[in-house]
């Protein structure tokens, strides 16, 4: 069988994921996962902004995908009273 590790940052994301492997290294990552070793030149790095939206990924050839978003603008709307309309007695 094939497999492939996969490891995710706190928020939940995909952070790295190697290249496909052969089900007795997959096992052995299983067993060890902090000893396990599995060099750069196997491993897919990916990177996300804080909105969660991917920006980067960083393939096993070290070549490199990036995204980029336009820039997020936040109106800020004065705050206005909020009255309500009677509209039976024509009053506010």
């Amino acid at each position: 069988m094939i497999a492939q590790v996969s490891e995710f940052d706190a928020r939940g994301n995909l952070a790295r994921q190697t290249l496909p492997l052969i089900w007795a290294d997959a096992e052995d990552a299983q067993a060890n996962p902090t000893t396990f070793d599995i060099g750069t030149e196997d491993l897919v790095e990916f990177h996300f902004d804080a909105l969660n939206r991917p920006i980067r990924t960083i393939l096993a050839d070290c070549s490199q995908q990036e995204t980029e978003y336009a820039t997020l603008k936040v109106a800020v709307v004065p705050t206005v009273e909020c009255r309500t309309w009677n509209a039976e007695l024509g009053q506010r």
